[in-house]
């Protein structure tokens, strides 16, 4: 799950939402024919490309359920959601807009690795019951799924037990600025984590350090402190962006007729969304009883945006 701009090839829509796919998959999809093609021919299959790409396109497809539960959670709660897209390292739904409540983070973050745990167990009770040459590889998916759920569920952001974290810290503090700067914080140590673990492995194990390892461990490392520093940078910008209310940009003037109505008291990054949303020159201002108060003009609102962010 993400609230990162997309881009990507366009390969068609689910539910009225873009499906991407970004270059780099293909890439990874090369990397992991090469890594399980010998796995197979150890174990006696006589077309082991053949059964790496079989395996391959199974497990993008779970990366996709994986996604598609997250866009259902989203739907369930009205959040938009512009795109799925699959990429290097998995894939990332990109909804649009923060969650309201705490509940609302937890199930629209949980449903994806859960998802991938549901799917990897599936594929571990069908596994015996199906002929060899499938057999195993519903045993390779049913592995990686788990992995990947079990990964997607560790507490730091960006990953969805990131997100996980920052529902059960705003939860129990009722802030969110400090629940998101916790959880993003565990996500750059998990980055620093990931970047030792070919290092701490080998020396464990007394076997030399796999380059391959190594940038794998660099990409997983790169993608975690990355989306760590894109949350803090998002609760530093929400944090300046708080100094504008609604209310305090009033002009005390009835609103044109037709103007779209905004509460008085809607301030900040949710202000200025619902006039991105509905853009007018001049907004109708309402109390909680959807009285007229006042009339806020859009020109006002950008350039308080200017001068917060200056």
């Amino acid at each position: 799950m993400s609230t990162r701009l997309p881009g990507g090839l366009r390969l068609g829509r689910v539910a009225g939402v873009d499906v991407l796919v970004r270059p780099s998959l293909l890439v990874m999809a090369v990397v992991l024919v090469a890594l399980f093609a010998p796995q197979f021919e150890l174990v006696g299959y006589s077309s082991p490309v053949l059964a790496a790409l079989v395996l391959v396109v199974v497990l993008y497809v779970s990366v996709f359920l994986h996604e598609c539960a997250h866009l259902v959670a989203a739907r369930l709660y009205r959040m938009p959601v512009s795109s799925i897209t699959l990429h290097l390292l998995g894939g990332e739904t990109v909804i649009e807009g923060e969650s309201r409540t705490p509940a609302q983070e937890l199930w629209t973050s949980v449903v994806g690795p859960l998802t991938s745990l549901a799917l990897g167990g599936l594929s571990l009770v069908a596994a015996p019951h199906t002929p060899p040459a499938v057999e195993g590889i519903l045993l390779a998916s049913a592995y990686v799924n788990i992995v990947v759920g079990a990964v997607n569920l560790v507490p730091g952001l960006p990953l969805d037990g990131g997100h996980v974290l920052r529902a059960v810290l705003w939860g129990l503090l009722r802030d969110q600025s400090l629940a998101t700067v916790v959880a993003a914080r565990c996500g750059q140590v998990f980055a620093v984590g990931a970047l030792a673990l070919p290092f701490v492995l080998a020396r464990t194990r007394g076997t030399d350090v796999q380059p391959f390892d190594v940038v794998l461990a660099a990409l997983i490392a790169w993608f975690l402190w990355s989306g760590a520093v894109q949350s803090l940078q998002a609760t530093r910008w929400a944090a300046a962006l708080d100094v504008i209310v609604a209310r305090d940009l009033a002009v005390a003037e009835p609103p044109p007729e037709g103007a779209p109505p905004l509460p008085v008291d809607l301030r900040g990054v949710a202000l200025l969304r619902s006039v991105a949303m509905n853009p007018a020159p001049v907004y109708a201002l309402v109390d909680e009883g959807g009285r007229p108060v006042g009339s806020l003009r859009a020109a006002d609102v950008d350039a308080a945006y200017r001068r917060a962010t200056a």
